[in-house]
């Protein structure tokens, strides 16, 4: 090639290409006017709660002036406005304290990931086939409304499924009370990481379906039973601070950590012991450490009150397990069983935590419920030191909160969609002109989920331990459950 030609054909590709980065005739951005005041290159700290696990972590994200492509009335544009460019976590959050797990850093991308469900998804093939398409939100609202309309023409209130993550606060009585007024069973909550055995059990035990928050930080000696707590488990980020003070945290006095389980984990690594125990039979263990406490007369049996009473054999001392009964069961020496159980009673306060595959098997709220006998049987429930339960707070009666001004965000819109519902049901109609209105809106709670248990800090949990029956003893707490929430005895669950 001359270079004369080179040269030409370069002109020309240059031309072309800058010809056509100068857009098409027929596609043109409009510059929408900003929604809020912003400052350019001045950036922004907004606090915030990381949702990407039941923790509630606060949070703090770093928001910049930026440009962003929006779709507005039909019109695609540009607007100028605030753009979260990080994402730090909170000092002054009573959880994490300003740390931040990777998932939470990772938060950003549940905003911009490419391959985030940025729309409604419509299935379009048969089931299971995995074909959906986008449709905008009013043809989502349009649709549901129809289907629900369609649903009580043909008296089939009861075939509504309500499948969601697990709701918290307010939030979820509203689900619970809307399902109930249009007649549909009550919501079926799915979780990934699932923590349903560990709530039953503190249902059953202490009259707490919810997940409980540990004082590491004033405890004295810690047994695992499989819990990956310094990992993912429960609430890793506060596990993990109030861990480092039980250990470091007060001059002279270092407490003591004992593991168990089947293969070494991240939290196994940071034990100041590392037992090794066949996998589902940590719940065994459990009830040989209750038998030896309570056959050396150590504590009384009766000092585990209702945990206990759930227990087959407890009152007379659980004869069937034995060290040397446990030994063969579990793989721990027997020996070893006598020494565990000595050193927690001899080092309180003490506290024994359950979790992750140890109540992953069949015998998973076996296990579980045996672990919150021997928790009360040493008296660490509710006490400095042990396991602390959030206390929930009291939901207003009133379905409906006055219209007007108020009514401000997004929240009114789901307020009237739940009224456009539930409207000819109230008319005593199937069909018929939808009316707007408005139900309770206002969210509240304690920390992130009042259901979870691990919704404050340890220091903050035991601060508020005597509000409400949270500072009974699990042995005379009296519960305000009725029918069969204490549930059969262990073997008929």
């Amino acid at each position: 090639m001359q270079r004369r030609d080179f040269i030409k054909i370069s002109a020309i590709t240059g031309a072309t290409a800058a010809l056509d980065s100068c857009g098409q005739p027929d596609v043109q951005l409009i510059r929408f006017i900003p929604e809020e005041d912003l400052t350019p290159g001045v950036a922004t700290w907004k606090p915030s709660i990381c949702t990407l696990c039941p923790a509630g972590c606060g949070t703090l994200v770093k928001v910049m002036p930026g440009d962003a492509e929006v779709l507005r009335n039909g019109r695609l544009g540009i607007i100028k406005m605030g753009l979260a460019k990080k994402i730090e976590g909170n000092p002054n959050h009573p959880i994490n304290e300003g740390k931040l797990c990777p998932r939470g850093q990772a938060m950003l991308q549940v905003t911009y990931h490419p391959d985030r469900i940025k729309h409604p998804l419509k299935r379009t093939g048969p089931r299971g086939s995995g074909q959906f398409q986008e449709i905008s939100w009013n043809e989502a609202i349009k649709e549901l409304v129809a289907k629900l309309q369609e649903l009580q023409a043909t008296k089939q209130e009861g075939s509504l499924a309500f499948l969601t993550k697990p709701l918290r606060g307010q939030r979820r009585e509203l689900v619970r009370r809307f399902l109930a007024a249009y007649g549909a069973p009550p919501v079926v909550e799915f979780e990934f990481f699932e923590y349903a055995v560990l709530r039953r059990a503190n249902a059953l035990s202490f009259g707490r379906p919810q997940l409980p928050t540990f004082d590491f930080a004033q405890s004295n000696y810690v047994l695992c039973l499989g819990a990956d707590f310094l990992g993912t488990w429960n609430s890793p980020v506060a596990q993990s601070i109030a861990y480092g003070q039980m250990r470091q945290g007060r001059p002279g006095q270092r407490g003591k950590f004992v593991m168990v389980e089947p293969r070494v984990s991240q939290t196994g690594a940071n034990a100041d012991e590392w037992i090794p125990a066949r996998p589902g039979t940590e719940g065994v263990l459990a009830l040989g450490l209750a038998h030896v406490v309570i056959d050396a007369k150590l504590r009384p049996a009766a000092a585990a009150g209702r945990a206990g009473n759930l227990i087959p054999g407890w009152s007379e001392g659980l004869r069937n397990f034995v060290p040397a009964e446990v030994e063969k069961q579990t793989g721990v020496p027997s020996a070893t069983v006598v020494r565990l159980a000595r050193e927690m009673v001899a080092h309180p306060p003490a506290v024994t935590i359950v979790g992750d595959a140890a109540v992953a098997q069949t015998n998973g709220l076996r296990t579980a419920l045996a672990v919150n006998a021997l928790n009360a049987l040493l008296g660490s429930v509710e006490q400095p030191g042990g396991i602390l339960f959030t206390p929930q707070p009291k939901l207003s009666q009133p379905n409906r909160a006055p219209e007007g001004p108020s009514l401000e965000g997004s929240y009114p819109a789901f307020s009237r969609l739940v009224d456009r519902i539930l409207q000819p049901m109230r008319s005593g109609v199937s069909s018929g002109p939808l009316t707007a209105g408005g139900v309770a809106r206002r969210r509240a709670g304690i920390g992130h989920d009042t259901g979870s248990g691990d919704s404050r800090s340890p220091r903050d949990a035991s601060a508020a331990r005597h509000a409400g029956d949270a500072g009974h003893p699990a042995g005379n707490r009296t519960s305000t459950r009725r029918g069969s929430e204490e549930g059969p005895p262990v073997e008929n669950l």
